[in-house]
This record gives C-alpha cells, structure tokens and sequence, in this order.
C-alpha cells in the first residue's frame, strides 16, 4: 500500500489491491456470476421494493464514479486478470428502508476467490472499548461519520477489472446483462478496512506536526468510519471540530451526521451535515435527542448513556437458542449491566450442563428462572451512567488511579473497575469497565476462581492503559487491586504474577494489592 498510494487532483487517494502475488492468471468466472444474477433477478421480480431500492443504489454507484461500465474494446483482458464478483443486498433492521449492496467476494470458482488472493493487511482499527473509554474524558462530547468510507478510496486502474459485476442497466430487467467494474474498494473484501485505515492514518501523519490535535483524533477517535471524540472546552471543541472535517475533507472524506451535547459546537455545521435527529431542530428551543454511539444510547441533552431493549414476541419461546440470542441482544461493551446479564449466562450454562437440545424445551426449574430475568429485563431502560467520567469540579487532576475490584463465587467470577481522580481536596469516582464470567464447566475450586479474577483484573488494568493514553501523553495512572481473599493474597506474596500476565515489568503502574 506505501509503494502504490498517491492522491488525485480531486483529493481522493488511490491504492493498489494488495495480492498475495502479482502474477495472477484467473479463470473465466463469468458464467458462474450470471447464475447469481439469475437468482438475484427472481428475488427483485417478486419484490417491488427491494427492485427500486437495489436499482437506485447500483444507479448510484454509477453517478458517483464508484463504478463504471466495461467499455467494449476492453471486455476481455488478455491477460487473464479481471473476474466477477457476485453481489446481494443487505438491510439493517435498525435502518429500515435503506440497502446496502454487498459483494460476496469469499465466492469461489475452481477453488479460487477474489478474497483468498488478496491480503487482509494489518489490524489498523481502533479496539471499541479504547474509543469509548476516551470518548469518556473529557465533558463535552462530539459524534461524527464517515460517508462511504471505503468508496472513497480508489483502486489502482490496473486492477479494476479484478472487481468487475453484471447488472441491467437503469435496473431493467429486461435488458440484457452488462459488464461493470468498480473503481474504490468495496464493502466484502478482505483487505478493504486495512486499505481505507491505512489512507486515514496516512492523513493523519501528513498533518502531524502542523495540526496535531487534528492528526491525534484521526489516529485515535475513529472506530472504522465513525468518530467519537471529547474535548476539555467547547471553542476547542468546536475548532478542532471544524479542522478534523476540513482535513479530511482534502483527503477525499466527508465527515457527516455530526451531533455534540454542545450546541455552540452543532451552530458551526450546516444542517445537511448535522446527523438526522438534529437536522431540523431549533438548537436554541429543541431537546437534543438520544442517538446511538457504537451501539450504545448516548442522550446528548442529559449526556448519559443507556440501554434500548426491544421487545418482541421470542421472548415466550423458551429453547436454549432463543435464550442466547436474546442474551446476545443486550448490547454492553463497557459491562455497565454485567452483573444482570450474568443470572441469564448462569441459566444458559446449566442448560448446556444437562445437554438440553437447542431447540428442546427447557426444564421448569430454569424456565421459572428465565421468566424473572425476562421481567426485569425492560428496566434496564432506566439504568443511566454519565458519559463524562469527571466532575464539573475538576479540570485538571494531580491524580488519576484506576481501581480495581476483584470476586468470585462457585457460579463465575468477575472485576469492575473505577477512576478516581484527585484535584486538590476534590476527589471524584466513576465506572470504568466491568467483566462477568460463569464458571468453567470443569469443577474448578473457589481459590481458583479468585485467582483467575485477579489475573482478570490485572488483565483490564493493562487494557485500560492502553486505551486510555492518545500519542505522546505522559500522565501517571496509579493502579490500585482488591481483593477478599486471603489465599489470593498469600499466593500473589510468593509468585508475583504482574510481570508474565502483563508482558511488562512490575512497578509502580501495577499498584499494590
């Protein structure tokens, strides 16, 4: 990708797919393309909608310079380099009414892929529990998003014909199938978020030393194409703001759907970029509305974060795969219910235990237990926690330490951990992050089950550090462990476990016990 990218007049950068190998000699893959497409053809006949909604996302493509159509004189290649890639649409239930388009490039044809060939390039995004623990911060908060990420990066000319696709043109089906090929990467590629990451950073260390505020929110805010940042003061906020778009901007991003518990910050973006909730609002009069922040509710007049639980019929359907799935539905990257959602991990663990089938009643006893969790489970609409891990009262804190707290049970075991901050005679405690594990299914003995929670622990106070510093800042987090047990105590005293379970040395950052 370093020995390929360049960035076009228009702003645009373009890179080159990576291959596994350049010489690349492809099969014909075009018969097996129009049977997919034959397919696809039978499901839009019988869907009006989804016929009209397929057919203005493929005619957008086409009007945006995403794709284009095969000219004639180079439908075949002689070389043996282009091949099709099939393609389906995808709805998100959250989203109704808007298609996504879909290339199934894991197809395989004689045993060979478009997604086998390429490299999915290193890991460039953001861990999403590191995102949010900064979004955290500071108190005044801003969400942004990409539009259209990865078609905002192009593909090298050279390899266009390797992502070619048959559709009718204007949607009529009636047409004969033509040949198309994209011009950005596209969504079902294996190395398409390592090459839009990798622009984005690239980005980032064009502007370090002249913007580096702007450089340090693209290389550490952004999950994927979503941006979640926080800001001491609402003129840095919307500044930086402002210069975050603006640079992106020059690189061929649009950075839109903005939305910020500061109306000062919302006042410096256009309607058209504010996010939908937002758009029409009168900023001055209007509550600002609830909206999602990778994943999690995030009501932006009260700044607190929450749940949603939809309800729906499943819930009355007691089988072992309904129960994961609903326990799967309850959304909690930080652990704030952690505790709640255990009681259901413990019932479904008792059902694997007795080798209840999937789709098997379950027995009256866990029946009765499930049917109290699923009571309770539409009040986790009333739990709230503050975004803004500080107090009004403190800016600049001599001290931050992470605590953390460690237990178990015959059931499972589990670690939840604080910030504490230390401004003078002000002292102010939050929520960080909590972890609930059921026991294993091997019988393990309670001292055990204390000394894995303690490993735990260690484990998130390494991870919080890791996601709670951004670039060159050097603040001193003291970290401080607890525990009642006696024996983990005794034990840690003669094998200290810091230096092997965190790949570091010990000292002062592991705290004591």
């Amino acid at each position: 990708m370093a020995d390929t990218i360049r960035q076009e007049p228009d702003g645009h950068f373009m890179t080159a797919l990576p291959f596994r190998n350049k010489d690349i000699v492809m099969p014909n893959n075009r018969t097996q393309a129009e049977g997919f497409a034959n397919s696809l053809r039978k499901r839009l006949n019988k869907d009006s909608d989804l016929h009209e909604q397929y057919t203005k996302f493929m005619n957008d493509l086409e009007a945006n310079g995403y794709a284009e159509r095969v000219p004639d004189k180079e439908m075949v290649r002689a070389d043996g380099r282009q091949w099709y890639v099939p393609h389906h649409g995808v709805f998100n239930p959250r989203k109704p009414g808007k298609i996504r388009v879909v290339y199934n490039c894991p197809a395989a044809h004689q045993g060979i892929s478009i997604n086998k060939l390429l490299l999915s390039g290193p890991d460039l995004t953001n861990r999403l529990s590191g995102v949010i623990t900064r979004w955290r911060k500071e108190p005044v908060a801003v969400l942004a998003d990409i539009q259209s990420m990865f078609y905002q990066v192009r593909v090298e000319e050279d390899d266009r014909d390797m992502l070619r696709y048959l559709w009718w043109p204007n949607g009529n089906l009636d047409n004969k199938l033509q040949d198309y090929r994209m011009c950005v990467h596209i969504f079902g590629a294996v190395s398409s978020p390592s090459c839009a990451n990798f622009v984005l950073r690239k980005i980032a260390t064009d502007c370090k030393n002249t913007k580096p505020k702007v450089a340090e929110a693209i290389c550490h805010s952004f999950y994927v194409d979503d941006m979640l940042k926080s800001f001491a003061t609402e003129v840095e906020a919307a500044e930086v703001s402002k210069d975050i778009q603006q640079t992106l901007q020059r690189g061929g991003f649009r950075l839109t759907k903005w939305l910020s518990n500061s109306r000062m910050v919302l006042r410096r973006f256009p309607s058209e970029d504010r996010a939908e909730p937002v758009k029409h609002l009168d900023i001055d009069v209007d509550s600002l509305p609830t909206e999602r922040a990778l994943g999690v509710q995030w009501n932006a007049e009260t700044d607190q974060l929450g749940f949603s639980i939809s309800m729906n019929d499943r819930w009355n359907v007691m089988t072992r795969r309904n129960l994961l799935s609903i326990i799967c539905g309850v959304y909690d990257p930080m652990g704030m219910v952690a505790p709640f959602v255990m009681k259901a991990k413990i019932i479904l663990q008792s059902l694997c235990q007795q080798k209840i089938g999937w789709d098997d009643d379950i027995p009256r006893q866990e029946a009765r237990e499930w049917s109290r969790w699923t009571t309770e489970l539409p009040k986790l609409k009333e739990v709230k926690l503050n975004r803004c891990m500080k107090s009004a009262s403190i800016k600049n804190p001599t001290k931050i330490q992470f605590h953390h707290f460690a237990d178990a049970s015959e059931k499972g075991y589990g670690v939840v951990s604080y910030v504490r901050y230390i401004e003078g005679q002000e002292v102010h405690c939050s929520f960080l992050m909590a972890k609930a594990r059921v026991r294993p299914l091997k019988q393990v003995t309670i001292p055990r089950l204390e000394l894995t929670a303690a490993v735990t622990a260690v484990r998130v106070d390494c991870k919080l550090k890791s996601d709670w510093k951004t670039g060159d800042e050097e603040q001193q987090i003291d970290s401080h462990f607890w525990t009642d047990s006696s024996t983990v105590l005794k034990y840690i005293e003669m094998n200290p476990p810091f230096p092997h379970v965190c790949g570091q040395q010990s000292g002062r950052d592991q705290g004591s016990v």
